[in-house]
């Protein structure tokens, strides 16, 4: 339901029917994989099977990621029509990631490297983005690990590695494998998921010059949300689209 929320409110957005968004938002234990990513190259689907782990297709690109109640997830939506399409989506998209860089910083975060779709810390990875334009809209949305289960991470994301041939490989998008770490690892300290939020909004409230309000779902977007759950989210024609199952 998560994924398929993602994709509904872009829509939704795009017609203008709701404002610029901001989510946050946490699943259970899962695996997300990007748009065009290959599930047997990049997850141990036996493990996830054994441990009932679900594997979902995202509508954006890039990587593949574990996802638990320890990790957090924002999303960012605009319409095309607005002003900060008046930047090129590549600065926009690194502008965000700044962003969540200053974020980690004001909450003890003291060395950070940043690269094109991540935050490392040291030689680990702490987060990591994504994006997408399509139906009228934009979409950058990243996870960050605060007291994800690692352990079970390591187990289920594969390393650069595939029992496909290597020209079969070379057609999917690879995930860039690293090791990572928890943000509270990082600063030393347990910290609260209200506490990471809240320096998350405020790092894009001065990056978009703009006052987040809260607010709920529309009616449209739940019902076009129950609806790509139901006819693409939850089938294995999306989810293991580009698997040798399908074939």
């Amino acid at each position: 339901m998560n994924v398929a929320l993602e994709e509904a409110i872009m829509k939704c957005v795009g017609k203008n029917a709701v404002p610029c968004t901001l989510r946050f938002w946490r699943n259970p234990k899962a695996v997300v994989i990007g748009s065009f990513q290959c599930p047997e190259l990049e997850v141990d689907i036996r493990i996830c099977r054994e441990k009932q782990i679900p594997i979902i297709r995202r509508v954006t690109g890039g990587g593949a990621v574990y996802h638990d109640e320890g990790t957090l997830n924002y999303s960012i939506f605009t319409p095309k029509s607005h002003r900060l399409f008046s930047l090129n989506f590549l600065n926009l998209f690194e502008n965000v990631n700044v962003s969540v860089a200053k974020a980690l910083h004001s909450l003890g975060l003291r060395c950070a490297s940043l690269f094109s779709n991540a935050i490392v810390v040291g030689d680990k990875k702490i987060a990591g983005i994504a994006g997408a334009v399509k139906d009228g809209a934009m979409l950058i949305h990243g996870s960050l690990l605060i007291n994800s289960d690692l352990n079970l991470l390591s187990e289920v994301l594969l390393l650069q590695r595939g029992s496909l041939k290597v020209e079969v490989q070379r057609k999917f998008t690879r995930s860039q494998r690293m090791d990572v770490i928890n943000l509270e690892h990082a600063i030393g300290r347990r910290i609260s998921l209200n506490a990471v939020k809240s320096a998350l909004r405020k790092a894009f409230e001065e990056l978009f010059s703009v006052k987040f309000i809260f607010g709920g779902l529309i009616k449209a977007e739940e019902a076009l949300s129950r609806d790509l759950l139901k006819n693409k989210y939850s089938t294995k024609h999306w989810n293991f689209k580009y698997s040798r199952e399908l074939a």
